[in-house]
């Protein structure tokens, strides 16, 4: 009975594995946009003057209107200083971290999660934030 017990266990927990890992995957034909700025899909970047990042909302959204970024994680990298890492729920770079990205030599979205409004979970590449000095 306890063997028995054990094996329908370990199928138990395989079973919920393979479905998390089927409802998580990579997209790449979903891109990325910062205030209404969208990256390039070649070099996964996108470019602003520190006048747009100024006066933008911090907001990240996606080129499917079904998904919505639900999490990733922010580094910022200034010369001389170690890197600075947040994790983040939601979809908007909090105010308070404008000033870093804007004194930064590079700034890193990464491990980004985008809900695609059905319960599936969509594992986005990171994109790169440069502001042209």
């Amino acid at each position: 009975m306890k063997t028995k017990f054990i094996c329908l266990a370990a199928i138990g927990l395989f079973v919920a594995k393979l479905s998390i890992a089927q409802s998580v995957h990579i997209a790449s034909d979903v891109t990325l946009s910062i205030c209404g700025k969208g990256e390039s899909k070649d070099t996964r970047s996108v470019t602003y003057t520190p006048d747009e990042i100024k006066n933008c909302d911090l907001k990240i959204t996606t080129s499917d209107k079904n998904s919505k970024v639900t999490e990733f994680k922010l580094t910022i990298i200034a010369k001389d200083q170690p890197p600075f890492e947040l994790e983040i729920k939601g979809n908007v770079i909090p105010e308070q971290y404008r000033a870093k990205i804007l004194a930064a030599s590079h700034t890193y979205l990464e491990y980004i999660k985008a809900d695609l409004g059905n319960g599936a979970i969509k594992a986005m590449k990171p994109l790169s934030i440069q502001i042209a000095h």
